[in-house]
């Protein structure tokens, strides 16, 4: 395969939602990248398949209509279709026990995929799942499979191509309701597909855009699909005028173009949050029953506020409860402070740099308990990684002092600090740093809560310990990873 992956034929089954979708596009840059003159096709469902459209490397998508009815003669007839294209590798993004049957069917020579679902039998390369899978964001998911599979698969944002058309129903849309070209309004996505307990309730997203059109005065404009058309006329009622109520009446391209030109996005969690994180628009996207951990958008302009109920995340459709507890502590204020608070760190300059502090223990180097040797290891990568973030601009700090109590254990760190380019330091009293925009990265999730307390991120290792810890948690980090090299590269990123 390597030897004339220049002349393939590559079938990459998609995503079918469109944040699941979005989330397989740094994946899909790394299999254009590794195989830069294939032709590659994607199937999707028709709801996604134009996320995939503009993508670079991308030669023709195809759509799974026949399927949609899930009957075996929809199955059939794809399948022919499939195989008239001579497809020689199928790439699985798709978890499902269907996608592989289906390329099967096509007689496609290589299936490549998670082995899950009880399809192992189908796949030509079935790759296990590791016990961080369960934990880890869908993006390093997807790229995790590539990199098991032997392509080197780093982790980049993923990029949303705009339409030319869209970009003229946009203009045509703003100049038929009155908005200037200067206008940058307050886009709200009120609804959620996968089902009514992701919706924080509309008299809340009414209450939130007051208090922040109060201090940012703008047009709102609602996003929605046709079925949260209902929806969204309530909640047009509620609101300040002027609105614009666009829920229904726009195509996924469309709604796209309107949402590059927002000052802020007020989300459920949804495929319209994971759109304006890839356009790079400022959000506040709101978890209830849902987990942040897999699926919370990891641009920079982001912001999650996150139930801690204690039955959150459920990741129920419906709420069983006679009344719905998850999002009565996040408030219509709280939401709006945060979305404002936003907006003002994205606007000024600070004077001081952002830092990331990594707990050295399980990061850096080998967790002294489980070796016999007292004298500190640096695991494999933790060196580039660091080298990495401080080639783009971070300090990075060394926060242990439990390290530093026993000797020579102390000299040692110091000389391996040393080596990576990290400084090492006894606590977080650093006036010169910008503690908002800096990251805590370590395998304790008592370390990792100090980032909370600054309005920063955190990124916990999921080894052994981070593992123990993210099943039993107290705090929920922003992100998890398997090792300081991931977490570099989405650090770096930011």
């Amino acid at each position: 395969m390597t030897e004339t992956k220049s002349q393939i034929k590559i079938l990459v089954r998609g995503a079918n939602w469109v944040g699941d979708a979005i989330m397989t596009l740094p994946a899909l840059s790394v299999l254009t990248h590794h195989y830069p003159k294939a032709n590659l096709t994607i199937l999707s469902a028709p709801r996604s398949a134009s996320i995939y459209q503009n993508q670079p490397g991308v030669t023709l998508v195809l759509t799974t209509h026949q399927v949609e009815k899930r009957s075996l003669s929809g199955y059939l007839r794809l399948a022919r279709e499939l195989a008239a294209y001579n497809f020689d590798l199928a790439v699985l993004f798709q978890n499902a026990f269907s996608a592989a049957l289906l390329t099967s069917l096509a007689r496609i020579p290589q299936r490549w995929g998670y082995a899950r679902d009880g399809r192992s039998p189908l796949l030509t390369r079935a790759i296990k799942l590791k016990p961080a899978d369960g934990y880890i964001h869908e993006t390093f998911y997807y790229l995790n499979l590539l990199e098991r599979l032997g392509l080197n698969a780093p982790y980049h944002p993923s990029n949303l191509k705009l339409s030319t058309q869209a970009l003229t129903e946009t203009e045509t849309i703003f100049t038929e309701a009155g908005l200037s070209q200067c206008d940058s309004p307050l886009i709200l996505a009120p609804g959620a597909t996968f089902g009514p307990a992701k919706r924080w309730p509309k008299q809340n997203f009414a209450e939130a855009a007051r208090l922040i059109l109060l201090k940012r005065p703008t047009w709102t404009i609602i996003l929605g699909s046709t079925a949260e058309e209902e929806l969204a006329r309530k909640l047009t009622h509620l609101l300040p005028k002027p609105v614009l109520n666009l829920a229904g009446r726009t195509s996924l391209d469309t709604a796209i173009t309107v949402m590059k030109r927002g000052s802020l996005l007020l989300t459920n969690d949804s495929g319209l949050m994971h759109l304006g994180a890839a356009l790079r628009v400022p959000l506040v996207a709101l978890f209830g029953p849902t987990d942040p951990l897999t699926t919370a958008p990891l641009t920079p302009t982001s912001w999650i506020l996150r139930s801690t109920a204690t039955c959150a995340p459920c990741l129920r459709r419906v709420c069983p409860l006679k009344t719905q507890i998850c999002f009565n502590e996040l408030t219509p204020e709280r939401v709006a402070a945060t979305a404002l608070a936003l907006l003002n760190r994205m606007t000024t300059s600070p004077n001081r740099s952002p830092a990331v502090f990594i707990d050295p223990e399980g990061s850096l180097v080998e967790r002294l308990s489980s070796r016999a040797d007292p004298i500190p290891k640096l695991l494999p990568g933790a060196a580039e990684a660091v080298s990495a973030l401080t080639q783009s601009g971070y300090q990075v700090l060394m926060a242990a002092p439990a390290l530093t109590t026993v000797e020579p254990l102390s000299t040692q760190l110091h000389k391996l600090l040393l080596q990576t380019g990290a400084i090492h330091l006894t606590g977080f009293e650093t006036p010169e740093l910008d503690l908002s925009r800096s990251f805590w990265v370590g395998d304790n999730l008592n370390y990792l809560a100090a980032a909370e307390s600054h309005g920063a991120r955190s990124v916990l290792i999921l080894n052994r310990q981070g593992l123990a810890e993210i099943k039993k948690p107290f705090f929920y980090p922003t992100l998890a990873v398997p090792n300081l090299s991931r977490a570099a590269e989405w650090i770096t990123s930011q």
